[in-house]
């Protein structure tokens, strides 16, 4: 188990990086709702995805963080430069929180 903040830090291969997010409360979800808008990479990339590569991680890519309060599991939608979906990516966590920076993380099982 480790801990996930969602600025993705651990993605040594982003090289620029913006995010925006914020704690939301509404009918339709009761959460975290953030996007990082990855600007530029050192290497682009890829998963391997029924026998093909899809590429993940590049220039201009947007990462979508669907993380719902109290439940446990954090969703990220990772679209391309023209916001095509490449890949939904469902995090099955232990546990989540803020850290004193603000940052949103969760313990990844």
């Amino acid at each position: 188990m480790y801990k996930c903040r969602l600025t993705y830090d651990e993605w040594k291969c982003i090289i620029s990086k913006n995010r925006i997010g914020k704690q939301v409360d509404t009918s339709a979800i009761k959460g975290y709702l953030g996007l990082l808008n990855i600007i530029s990479v050192s290497d682009k990339q890829l998963w391997k995805y029924n026998n093909k590569d899809v590429v993940v991680c590049d220039n201009g890519y947007h990462w979508l963080t669907i993380m719902p309060s109290d439940e446990f599991y954090c969703i990220t939608a990772m679209m391309d430069e023209n916001n095509k979906l490449k890949v939904c990516y469902i995090d099955m966590i232990d546990s989540q929180g803020y850290d004193d920076d603000n940052v949103p993380y969760f313990y990844d099982l």
